[in-house]
């Protein structure tokens, strides 16, 4: 039982520096009743370094002045990279509506594009969604789709999904963010040992210098339950007081 705590304390230390670093990016689409598209993309400032080098003086510290003297480039992008149609028809060229802008993240700084772009007025939406796509299989992008004033939906994109119809529905949404969670659950190696952690004790008990089995299942059964709501309940509110801003913790 001894080399078996250690080995799992060391697969512990070896997952804290890919914890909760998964790289996504947020991008919010309205649609008007004359296909003119509005558009908010936040990328990650960390994530187009990768891209584009930002970083001139390899100090791994960005500044405005690097990242403004790329708008150029980091226009072109997003240019590249966002792809949206309409009755299988390319939309027009974006036209960047507002300067550059930084935005902060619980995850760091991102980079704001302000964009329109002119579709054809009728037909089925679609995106092509290419960033970081042959480099991050984990990346993400999480796009908010509003289109005539209805109620806005949303979907997640990744690399081996990323040309995707906008006509979906709750019910598509609700099943592609369990998926998600699914996965980002069984990837995360902490996640696993985490909830090891706490389930152990319901099942051993320390007896006589030893870990011992417990003698009644009925008993483990209430423990885990009383366990997994707690931690359920406890999870859910600190989601709740972060979505709201009521509680900001710099993500250091």
């Amino acid at each position: 039982m001894k080399k078996i705590m250690i080995m799992l304390w060391l697969l512990t230390v070896s997952t804290f520096s890919h914890a909760h670093k998964a790289s996504d990016s947020y991008l919010t689409l309205t649609a008007n009743e004359s296909g003119l598209i509005t558009a908010r993309w936040d990328i990650a400032l960390r994530d187009l370094d990768i891209l584009l080098n930002l970083d001139a003086d390899n100090n791994r510290q960005l500044t405005w002045a690097e990242v403004v003297t790329q708008t150029a480039a980091l226009e072109q992008l997003v240019q590249a990279n966002l792809q949206l149609k309409r009755q299988q028809q390319d939309c027009s060229p974006y036209v960047f509506s507002a300067p550059l802008a930084i935005d902060r993240h619980v995850d760091g700084q991102y980079a704001v594009f302000t964009l329109t772009s002119q579709c054809v007025t009728s037909g089925a939406w679609a995106l092509n969604y290419q960033l970081l796509t042959d480099i991050d299989a984990g990346h993400r992008g999480i796009v908010s789709w509003q289109q005539d004033q209805q109620l806005a939906r949303t979907l997640v994109v990744t690399p081996s999904s990323n040309d995707v119809s906008l006509a979906i529905s709750a019910q598509h949404s609700l099943i592609e963010f369990w998926k998600d969670g699914v996965a980002h659950i069984w990837a995360g190696y902490d996640h696993i040992l985490f909830l090891l952690s706490l389930l152990l004790p319901v099942v051993l008990v320390r007896k006589q210098q030893s870990w011992q089995a417990i003698e009644r299942w009925q008993s483990a059964l209430w423990d885990a339950a009383g366990i997994v709501t707690a931690f359920t309940v406890a999870h859910s509110i600190t989601l709740a007081l972060a979505a709201l801003h009521w509680v900001y913790l710099p993500s250091r």
